[in-house]
């Protein structure tokens, strides 16, 4: 359809009066026309609809009450047009009924409103190796271009300065805001804390994509983003920061002397509420990063646990010289600074978040300090946050630290006289461990939140928790084989293989092979059991979650006991046993376990196969069970 005919259906559409009530606006017609995401309206399109309804009005009053209507129900397709018309409202004087200088001013206030509220935010992505800038919107000019025809004496042109600058800073181009900021700047334009807020918080997001392509290291790129910050001091420098702006200072301090320098602007910005509010992970964070060498942050950035040792005796047994315990020392320190600042957050009017302490686990799980983390759960209670469960991602992360170090530096059994506020935290505490990791279990339903609770297992594997990867095999995995309830959930086989992977690191392989003689019994059972117990043993054998040989003998030796199990076809029996393409078995490995030196690798899992088949055609059991125990050593 060409422009004229839709321009022509246009005019009959809205021409027809007895479908307009001229008394009243009539807000659907307006709301199909402009908010229809079908198609893209042409400019014409919009003065010939708002044409067409002036002429039916008696008042400019309507008239703005329909330019009202039609930007409030505006999308991203229909609102650049529409701001393109406005130019004509003033140029071309097309309405019966012309609006006011002051209701125009107001009007453009309104359409850049709405632009602020459509329109996506500026994306900063690194991921090619060079930061790539993809707009929220390609052409705010069209935006801009409506702001000539307010005077700089008008009562709307600072606030229209103001949110176009806004916009620019969020959908445009960082350059460009830039220059507008100058701009701005030089012709004496009041800025609102609220757009020069929306442009430091896309500085900062174009700074950080900026750093992730960097080869210099972080504490050389932080340096030089100074000498891009000084440009913008008197906006730093403020004594009414605001949150992105804090935001932006703490992400490139570098030195506690640095952190605490923007900690007394907080306090002294009449935002102080609204930064502890919104950045208190950020600070808490800051503070931590400030308190240790860079190159220990650095490896704490690149890890998913803090520093580990093998058992509290080692520790005891370390000099206080030694390097492990300097680190140790460090991060003690660290842990003081964090809750020294959390205690300052508690005077406040924000008071704690929520978020705050979850980031408090987070760093003392990754700095190796469980203290810590059993400080910030109790502080948890005391906030009245007992029944807010963590959330997944941050029990995800809790899990993937575990074993946490003990709590703290062993050697040193004095009370603590820092900041430092449990005061017996840096000794260490079993039972201290024990609790946070049960309070972190409660938080998870494990058929519900499938994902972290596989992560919990691989934590109790790796605190070598025998007794709790029992406890969680007995109690929780183990009925639904016994019952046929949830084996049909999508996770329920992964759950199982963690599980035994866990029994594995904890070095348990006996504890294992129970919970494979439960999977081998429940395939007897029915055959949606039986499905899942073959899914399970063909990826236990594949990835070799469990030592090959010893797994190989158990499976047939069950299969050799129970060769009447009618659900195990012989069949299966081959493709579980023989399928030598998904059991790689090393010459090396066999020499060791093999007593029959002719036997190949490849031909292991044929041989166990045809001793489990000879079994179902009337070979003696005990027979062939001796000979299974001739071919292991």
């Amino acid at each position: 359809m060409t422009k004229s005919l839709r321009q022509l259906n246009l005019s009959k559409l809205f021409s027809d009066k007895s479908t307009l009530n001229t008394s009243s606006i009539d807000v659907e017609k307006i709301k199909t026309f402009v908010s229809s995401p079908t198609h893209l309206l042409y400019e014409s399109d919009i003065k010939t609809f708002i044409s067409i309804q002036d002429s039916l009005y008696s008042n400019s009053l309507e008239v703005t009450t329909l330019l009202t209507e039609m930007i409030l129900n505006s999308n991203q397709y229909s609102l650049p047009p529409l701001a393109k018309t406005f130019e004509k409202v003033i140029t071309d004087s097309f309405l019966v009924h012309q609006i006011s200088a002051k209701e125009y001013g107001t009007l453009v206030n309104l359409i850049l409103t709405r632009a602020l509220e459509i329109f996506p935010q500026t994306l900063y992505i690194s991921e090619t190796g060079e930061v790539e800038e993809h707009l929220g919107f390609e052409n705010l000019i069209i935006f801009e271009d409506l702001l000539k025809y307010i005077s700089d004496d008008d009562e709307n042109f600072t606030r229209s300065q103001n949110i176009f600058f806004q916009l620019l800073s969020r959908s445009g181009s960082i350059k460009q805001a830039e220059n507008v900021l100058e701009k701005m700047v030089t012709l004496g334009v009041s800025l609102t804390d609220r757009s020069i807020d929306e442009f430091f918080s896309t500085l900062e997001r174009y700074l950080f994509a900026s750093r992730n392509v960097s080869h210099l290291s972080r504490i050389e790129y932080n340096n030089s983003v100074k000498e891009i910050l000084f440009k913008f001091r008197k906006f730093l420098l403020s004594q009414n920061i605001t949150p992105s702006m804090a935001d932006l200072l703490l992400e490139f301090s570098a030195y506690l002397d640095e952190f605490y320098g923007v900690m007394n602007m907080i306090e002294d910005s009449s935002h102080c509420d609204e930064i502890l509010s919104k950045c208190q992970p950020k600070i808490i964070q800051t503070a931590v990063r400030c308190s240790i060498p860079h190159s220990h942050w650095a490896e704490l950035e690149s890890e998913s646990s803090g520093i580990v040792c093998s058992s509290e005796k080692e520790v005891l047994s370390i000099s206080p010289d030694s390097p492990i315990i300097r680190k140790k020392l460090i991060y003690t320190k660290a842990m003081a600074t964090m809750f020294g600042i959390l205690d300052r957050f508690k005077d406040t009017s924000a008071g704690l978040t929520t978020d705050a302490l979850d980031q408090c686990l987070i760093l003392s799980a990754r700095l190796g300090n469980s203290g810590g983390m059993y400080k910030a759960l109790s502080l948890r209670l005391q906030q009245n946050l007992s029944n807010s469960l963590i959330s997944q991602d941050i029990l995800s992360k809790l899990f993937d630290a575990f074993p946490i170090n003990q709590g703290g530096v062993n050697f040193e059994k004095r009370k603590s006289s820092s900041l430092w506020i449990i005061n017996d935290a840096i000794i260490a505490d079993s039972a201290r461990d024990e609790a946070i990791l049960f309070h972190l279990r409660s938080n998870i339903d494990p058929f519900v939140d499938s994902k972290v609770y596989i992560k919990y297992l691989s934590a109790l594997g790796r605190c070598l928790r025998v007794d709790l990867l029992s406890h969680e095999w007995e109690s929780i995995i183990l009925p639904p084989m016994i019952n046929n309830n949830d084996i049909e959930h999508a996770y329920y086989p992964d759950i199982v293989i963690s599980l035994l992977s866990a029994f594995k690191t904890a070095n348990s392989i006996p504890s294992a092979l129970v919970v494979l003689d439960s999977l081998l019994q429940s395939s007897t059972r029915s055959m949606a059991t039986y499905r899942h117990a073959i899914c399970i043993l063909e990826k236990v054998l594949t990835h070799e979650v469990l030592p090959l040989f010893p797994t190989l003998n158990h499976l047939t030796k069950w299969l050799i006991n129970n060769r009447d199990a009618t659900n195990w076809s012989d069949s299966d029996v081959n493709q579980i046993l023989s399928d030598t393409k998904s059991i790689a078995i090393k010459p090396s490995d066999l020499s060791l376990l093999i007593t029959d030196s002719s036997v190949k690798p490849d031909a292991v899992g044929k041989l166990l196969s045809e001793l489990v088949l000879q079994v179902r055609r009337g070979k003696d059991i005990d027979m062939a069970l001796k000979h299974l125990d001739q071919m292991f050593k």
